[in-house]
This record gives structure tokens, sequence and C-alpha cells, in this order.
């Protein structure tokens, strides 16, 4: 019995052992469970509590952003660039936008703030795009501005009576044209921008031709070529054309040069010419010399014949004195006939004898000078598709000389 006993022992400390084991085992894992569950709810709040807090830095940066875009758009008016901007003003938002930082962030939180990272980077390239569109025209304005005396473009406005600077050529204007002139989609800022390139681009070429027409006709001082008063007055035409006064009065100071040394050479030869015929050079009234001979218009008088004396009657000693001879009678003279009055003379209207009337006629070139540049001025004149004029002289009969306008 003790022996069934002590196997029967042994066997329910088998099973109490057993029993035990599985008591043990199942608490343990039971107790594994719990802790896991709970580490993953920590986890989970510590993911919420990063997005939430990158959230915010990010709501934070997208105001920044904010902020700067509207300030880069405020430099921006249609297209013009704000009247008084100034190259401070961009450097201020280039440095704050550069000063915006990207947020580093894990990429297991990329997918929670995916949208937030999608509006800031689409922020960021717009207003990277703004900043380099105003810093374009403003260093393209700044360059064109500075081929004029004074600013030629601020804000939307183009100013009146643009005047090229003194050391503008035509080489520097199409160095500018290649380089800022675009007609690709331009807009309203950049159809300006074309059109001041446009004047500089005239009046440089206005310049050049000046230049061309004073070295045709005079070179070290000399002339190179016979002169007419034609050339001088279209010459002065030219030089009347430049808006710049230190040009103008440069190439005026050119133009005089040849009309006074063309005016000594036609003196000198009307003076020979008048030394070799004894007579002398008169200037009239059109610049030109009159060479003008003695003239032999008094009347020819004839001389008179003494009348015939009486033949004295011979005397002797013893004789007496004769009579005194009678004195003699004048010869009878018949009196000169009455000169016929001279006719009065007809008037004759002065008819053209050189040139014809185009358009209007003037006494003088500078009233013809005043009318062109005043229709060159009007809608008209380019409507017609006109870029100048010539002033062509009309000579008449009586040696008068008036001017009148051919348009080219």
């Amino acid at each position: 019995m003790k022996t069934k006993w002590t196997n029967l022992q042994k066997k329910y400390k088998v099973l109490i052992v057993a029993a035990l084991v599985v008591v043990l085992v199942g608490g343990s894992t039971a107790g594994v469970y719990a802790y896991g569950n709970h580490q993953e709810v920590l986890a989970k709040q510590a993911h919420e509590q990063a997005v939430t807090a990158l959230s915010a830095e990010f709501d934070t940066q997208s105001a920044e952003l904010d902020k700067l875009q509207k300030s880069a758009a405020e430099l921006l008016v249609d297209s013009y660039l704000k009247g008084d901007i100034t190259d401070e003003d961009i450097k201020t938002l280039e440095t704050a936008f550069a000063s915006v930082k990207d947020i580093d962030i894990d990429d297991t939180y990329k997918t929670d703030l995916q949208k937030q990272l999608d509006t800031i980077s689409a922020k960021r390239l717009e207003i990277d795009e703004q900043l380099k569109e105003i810093r374009t025209k403003f260093d393209t304005q700044t360059a064109v501005n500075a081929l004029f005396s004074a600013p030629a473009l601020s804000g939307n406005k183009t100013a009146e009576n643009l005047v090229i600077a003194d050391t503008v050529d035509s080489k520097k204007i199409e160095e500018l044209k290649s380089k800022y002139s675009h007609n690709e989609n331009p807009d309203e800022w950049q159809k300006s921008i074309n059109a001041i390139l446009e004047q500089a681009k005239n009046q440089t070429k206005q310049a050049d031709t000046v230049k061309v027409e004073v070295e045709k006709y005079l070179k070290d001082g000399k002339l190179t070529a016979d002169i007419t008063p034609e050339i001088i007055v279209n010459l002065k035409a030219e030089v009347g054309k430049l808006k710049n006064e230190k040009l103008k009065t440069k190439w005026s100071d050119e133009a005089v040069k040849i009309e006074n040394l063309q005016n000594e050479k036609v003196k000198a030869a009307a003076e020979k010419q008048a030394a070799e015929v004894g007579g002398t050079a008169e200037k009239q009234e059109d610049g030109t010399y009159k060479v003008v001979t003695p003239s032999n218009t008094g009347a020819e008088t004839k001389p008179s014949q003494a009348a015939p004396s009486a033949p004295t009657a011979p005397t002797s000693n013893n004789s007496t004195p004769s009579a005194p001879a009678p004195a003699p009678q004048p010869e009878y003279v018949e009196p000169a006939p009455e000169p016929e009055p001279e006719p009065e003379p007809v008037y004759e209207e002065p008819y053209i004898v050189q040139g014809q009337i185009i358009d209007g006629l003037f006494d003088t070139a500078e009233e013809l000078g005043d009318y062109a540049y005043g229709y060159m001025a009007t809608e008209d004149f380019e409507n017609r598709g006109l870029s100048g004029f010539w002033c062509r002289w009309v000579v008449y009969s009586n040696a008068t000389t008036k001017y009148t306008v051919e348009w080219y």
C-alpha cells in the first residue's frame, strides 16, 4: 500500500507540477501581451504628438511664406514694377525668403503631413518665381532707363520727350535690344520696354545720319565737296531732329562751319570774277553773290558848233571909219523834242523756275521746320507710316526763294 501511495503521490506530484506550469505559463503570456499593448499605445501617442508639433511648425512656416508672397505681389502692379521700387526692397525679400529653411522630418511622419508639405512646396515655388520676375524686370528697367538723360519708365508711365544720353551709341542699343527686347507673348511691361528701346534706336540712328552727312562734306576742317544751299537747309533740318541738346549743339556747329566755308568759297569766287571785269561782288538776300559791273546809262551829248562871222570892209588912211558891223545873230537851233514818257511797268506775277510746291510753302526754313515737326507729333503722321521729311527749294522768276516739305 505504501508503494502504491508512493506511486500515487508521484503521479499527483506530476499532475500538480504540470498544473502549476500551465498556470505559470498562462499568466506570463497574458502579462507579456498586456505590456506590448501598452507600448503600442504609448508609441501611437508619441507619433500623434510629433505630428501635431510638426504640423504647428508647418503652419507657422506657411504663414511666413504667405506674408512674403503678399510683399512680393505688392512690388508688381499689372505686370509693371511698383513706381518707387528700389534694389533694397528686392534684396530684403530675397534675404527673408532664403532664411525660411525646410523643416527636417522623419519619413514616418510624411504621410500624415503630406498635404501641408505639398502646400508649402507650392508656395516656395511661386515666391521664387515672383522674386526672379521682379529681379529680372528691375535689372532690365534700370539698364534701359540708363540710356536716357532721365528715367524713361517709372511704374506704368513712360516719360514724354525721351532724350538719349550723351554716351549712348548704336552699338550699345543693339546689345540691349538683343538682351532685353522680347516679342513672344510680351506683357504690358515688356511692350513698354520694347517701345522705349525702339525710341533709343531711332535717336541714335538719327545721330548717326547727321554724323555721316557732316563727314561727307567736311574733313579736317575743310570742305570735301561742293555745297548747295539746299544741302545746308537739309543738313540743318536733320540736326534739328536731334533731341539731345549736347549732340544738337555739336552737329549744329559743324553745319554752320560747313555753311561758312561754303559762303567764303562762293564769295571768293565772286570777288575774283568781279575783279576780272572791273566790277564788285554784291551779296544777295538769298545768300548768293552777284557780280555788278559799272553801268553806262548817261545821255550822250554832241559838241555845239560856233556861228560864222560877217566879213569886214577894207579901210584906208583917208577914209572915214566905217560903221561897225552888225552883231552876229545867233543861229537858230531847233529845240529838242520832248522825251516820250516811259511806259508804266507792267506787273508780272512771279512764276516758279525751279522746284515745285509739294506740301506747304514757307518763306523760311525755320517756318518749314516748325510745321514739319508739329505734324510729326500727330497720330496722322504715324498712321501714314512716314519717318521724316526733306526741305525742298522753290525758286521764282523774281529770284525769290521759298521752301516746301517733301515727306518720306
